[in-house]
């Protein structure tokens, strides 16, 4: 059960329970350019089973509208506090100001996370983040946009079975615009193998109309090395209680520290937040050394 605050309005279900609701209900709206808005809205619903779709309009007329993969139970949404595993924002920093839209309970639990994203100059795209299950919780992230009155799907990303994660960030590039960070990873249940990381960093090609790689600075600390994966995981579990989120990845694939065996890992959207992480490392009381470091390219693949 997640804790809720911040309502910034009130969305009142037309019919909470039964068969089918008579209308949907407006969970957000998202500014896209002077004249265009995002609309997201849940339902109607049949049997608790309710479509999450996404209208472009203009002088408060539809232009056009999609509906998600993923659908809901309810369309009664209440808003909550950002939590850790709601697949938004960067994998180790839990941003304050940022709320996300809350559905249902346990298996039926559904988040949506709704940003405008800067795609060019007086144009933004709406990125939606979703987590959806309970003992299996998943996440499926998505960016529109619009184009000659259309809605288009600019990306999407999804992740794998087993222990996965996958959230995205938005970070400030030249030209007033974002680039969107997909992080994916593998948390390794093998005691002996080490944790996968995928970050691919994209941007908007105003040309081709599509998001295209783009090479961009990553922030990343390392603590380490250590000699075993063994070592590397039995220094995270006796830190584990206030230490951020870090991976076991092999030492090599890092410009620092220097020397072979595993660190325990991050790679931060901004060195802003890489800073704020290694500040909280410090306090966690790591003995082994703490480098942060800039990597630019448009993805990280240790897969």
């Amino acid at each position: 059960m997640r804790w809720h605050f911040l309502f910034s309005f009130l969305l009142i279900p037309v019919c909470a329970f039964g068969g089918a609701e008579t209308s949907s209900v407006v969970v957000s709206r998202v500014p896209a350019s002077p004249d265009l808005q995002y609309e997201v809205s849940v339902g109607p619903c049949v049997k608790h089973k309710c479509p999450i779709s996404v209208a472009l309009q203009s002088g408060g007329h539809t232009l056009d509208r999609r509906t998600l993969d993923m659908e809901s139970s309810s369309a009664s949404y209440e808003k909550d506090a950002l939590e850790q595993g709601d697949g938004a924002g960067d994998p180790s920093y839990l941003r304050q100001d940022v709320a996300v839209w809350s559905s249902g309970d346990e298996e039926s639990e559904t988040t949506l996370a709704i940003f405008p994203f800067r795609l060019a100059q007086g144009l933004d795209g709406i990125l939606i983040d979703q987590r959806y299950g309970f003992e299996h919780v998943k996440r499926r992230h998505v960016l529109l946009g619009a184009k000659n009155n259309k809605l288009i799907e600019l990306w999407k990303g999804t992740e794998g079975a087993g222990p996965t994660y996958s959230t995205t960030a938005a970070v400030n590039i030249a030209g007033g615009r974002e680039a969107l960070l997909f992080y994916n990873f593998f948390s390794n249940p093998v005691n002996d193998a080490p944790d996968k990381l995928r970050i691919q960093a994209l941007a908007y090609d105003a040309a081709t109309g599509t998001m295209a790689p783009y090479s961009t600075e990553f922030s990343v600390l390392a603590i380490g090395p250590f000699r075993t994966i063994a070592d590397a995981r039995k220094q995270y579990a006796a830190k584990n209680s206030c230490s951020p989120w870090l991976w076991v990845l092999p030492a090599k694939e890092f410009e620092k520290p220097a020397g072979s065996g595993y660190v325990l890992a991050t790679v931060a959207s901004t060195s802003e937040i890489a800073k704020s992480i290694k500040a909280e490392a410090r306090k966690c009381g790591f003995t082994a050394e703490i480098s942060l470091f800039s990597m630019k390219r448009d993805s990280i693949d240790l897969w």
